[in-house]
């Protein structure tokens, strides 16, 4: 079919029209600008009609005007700030809300063993501090245990025993004292070396000793070991010579000390030397050695004595009294 349908008016002129199937023409009509006199013509692109942007997406504009004062109850408006509640931060109203079951409004965790721990990951940065926790400072009861370090101390000894002392000027009787006591005389056990009535030899030789400690006899030897980690103290060495005959006698005895492989040559620390009076049976003659401040052999020495006399005719009796200490 042939588009346009030709009007003469007066002299001849085509419409532009689209027939349509039934016969009909539908005339072309170009949409223009709607200013009085204005001869522009409408821009229609590939994309259809252009609408002037200066309108608000989703506005309710009153005709002839571009804006709105508020488009937020319009269906686009409403739209948008979903929109914009959805990909930002939503911010609801305040709601009522029932309780339905047991709530829990507080939790605490029990650590069953060493290896438990509590993940705060989750928590805000900052977090509030009740109760007690641990500061610079801190309270102290109870028993406190000082160790001394640095320069030596210096203790003011003002009472002993609930009792008042002072120190009182040389030569000046102090009203009270303090009791003290001497490492030598703490924990002691009496030690006794004896050679009991022994016939008397003219080579020297070592005595076998009756030993007691404690006042228990011990195993007799020639030797004794002081006790490790003590220290005997000789107080004491009495020998006795007594004739068996009529004939004079007299005994020397030594003590001596050796650290191992102890003989009758070991160095000698005591000497007695002891004679018989007269030469007549049963005579005696003593020496006596007595030593106030004591002779001290260390733990782990080895002691004996050793005896030699000027006759057979004799006995010879030993006694060195001790104490470890």
């Amino acid at each position: 079919m042939a588009d346009n349908v030709p009007v003469t008016p007066g002299s001849g002129a085509t419409i532009a029209t689209d027939q349509l199937a039934t016969g009909e023409h539908v005339q072309f009509v170009k949409l223009m600008d709607g200013t009085l006199d204005g001869t522009s013509k409408a821009a229609v692109g590939a994309n259809g009609l252009k609408v002037d942007g200066s309108v608000a997406d989703g506005a309710d504009v009153a005709q002839g005007a571009t804006t709105d004062t508020s488009s937020a109850n319009t269906v686009i408006g409403i739209l948008k700030a979903i929109k914009a509640a959805v990909t930002g931060t939503l911010t609801v109203a305040t709601h009522a809300v029932t309780q339905s079951g047991t709530w829990t409004v507080a939790r605490s965790w029990v650590l069953s063993s060493a290896t438990d721990s509590v993940n705060v990951g989750n928590f805000p940065a900052s977090q509030a501090v009740t109760g007690t926790f641990f500061q610079a400072t801190q309270p102290v009861s109870g028993t406190v245990t000082a160790n001394q370090g640095g320069a030596p101390w210096s203790d003011n000894i003002t009472q002993v025993g609930g009792v008042a002392v002072a120190a009182t000027a040389k030569g000046t009787q102090g009203t009270n004292l303090i009791p003290t006591q001497d490492a030598k005389d703490a924990g002691r056990t009496a030690v006794t070396l004896f050679l009991d009535a022994v016939a008397g030899i003219t080579t020297e030789a070592l005595g076998t000793m009756s030993i007691t400690k404690g006042g228990v006899a011990q195993t007799a030897a020639t030797s004794y070991t002081v006790t490790a980690g003590k220290t005997l103290r000789i107080s004491g060495l009495h020998t006795s010579v007594k004739n068996t005959s009529t004939v004079a006698s007299d005994s020397r005895t030594r003590v001596r000390q050796a650290a191992s492989s102890f003989s009758v040559s070991s160095p000698i620390v005591l000497v007695n030397e002891a004679g018989s009076p007269a030469a007549v049976a049963n005579a005696v003659g003593t020496d006596d050695t007595v030593m106030p401040d004591g002779y001290e052999i260390a733990g782990g020495q080895i002691i004996g004595i050793s005896h030699v006399e000027s006759a057979t005719t004799c006995t010879v009796s030993v006694m060195l009294v001790g104490y470890e200490y």
